[in-house]
């Protein structure tokens, strides 16, 4: 293998911006714990890989639409 994990299924992969997001966050000391803070990233995570699930769905059923014109 390389050496990477794979993303937990029902979650998007960590982006750069997400990790600035943690680091910021866990630096910054504003009362939340690490837990708080990793469980508030997974379920946005979690949120936008359902996003982007339905987002692929509803492209899928407009391509077939289209091609059904055709």
């Amino acid at each position: 293998g390389d050496g990477r994990k794979k993303t937990p299924t029902g979650l998007i992969a960590l982006s750069v911006a997400e990790l600035r997001k943690l680091l910021s966050k866990l630096m910054e000391k504003a009362g939340e714990t690490v837990e708080q803070v990793l469980h508030w990233s997974s379920w946005r995570r979690r949120h936008q890989y359902c996003a982007q699930q339905c987002h692929y769905r509803r492209r899928d059923n407009l391509m077939i639409t289209e091609q059904l014109r055709l």
